[in-house]
Formats: C-alpha cells, structure tokens, sequence
C-alpha cells in the first residue's frame, strides 16, 4: 500500500514498484488508507496528509494487528510520535529519499513480516 497525497509522487512511485514487479494499492488520504488496509503486507506512509495524519493508519495497522512492515517517507521533522509506533521491520525515509534503499527495504524478508 502507497498512501501519498502528492498526485505526480504517488503515481511515479507506484509506476516504478509495478515495474519491479510489486502490486501497489494507492491511497492519498487516511480515510482510503483505512479502507484499504486489509491484507497488506507494506504500507508507504506519508504523515502529512490532507484529512489527518499518517499516525492514524499507523496506529489503525497496529489496533487491527495486520502483519504490515510500515515505511515512513516524510519530510517531517518530527518524528518522536511514529518512531514509537514502529516495530522491529519498520523504518523512516526522509524526502527525498534514495528510491533504491526504499526498494532494497521493500525486498527484505524479516521475522516480523
């Protein structure tokens, strides 16, 4: 899952995780983030999003106990509330971020996925 709410962004980084050959359901606001949660096993996280923030689906992944790896990719400076949020397989991208780490990451098998 991809939740962005910059059109041009969200719709580029969709294009290149399907061209690496992944399933990608966008979202752009916590709402259809919420909605479309069920069975996904990564959720992109922007927190800034234009109905809330991006804590809320994390907090809502967390409350459903979905077996979802988060990945934070924000330009946030802040990020004391979601760090604690996050569990072992999780981690924060700051933008811009290095597209291939985000893949690398996206690749990875843990014990927590």
């Amino acid at each position: 899952m991809l939740i962005e709410d910059y059109d041009d962004l969200r719709q580029a980084m969709a294009m290149l995780l399907k061209c690496q050959g992944h399933t990608v359901v966008e979202a752009s606001t916590v709402a259809e983030g919420i909605s479309r949660l069920n069975g996904q096993t990564i959720a992109l996280l922007e927190l800034a999003l234009p109905d809330g923030s991006g804590i809320e689906v994390l907090q809502q992944i967390r409350k459903q106990d979905h077996h979802t790896r988060v990945a934070i990719i924000t330009s946030a400076y802040d990020l004391d509330a979601p760090r604690s949020l996050l569990v072992p397989g999780d981690t924060i991208f700051s933008k811009p971020f290095d597209f291939d780490k985000l893949l690398n990451w996206i690749e990875q098998e843990t014990d927590c996925a």
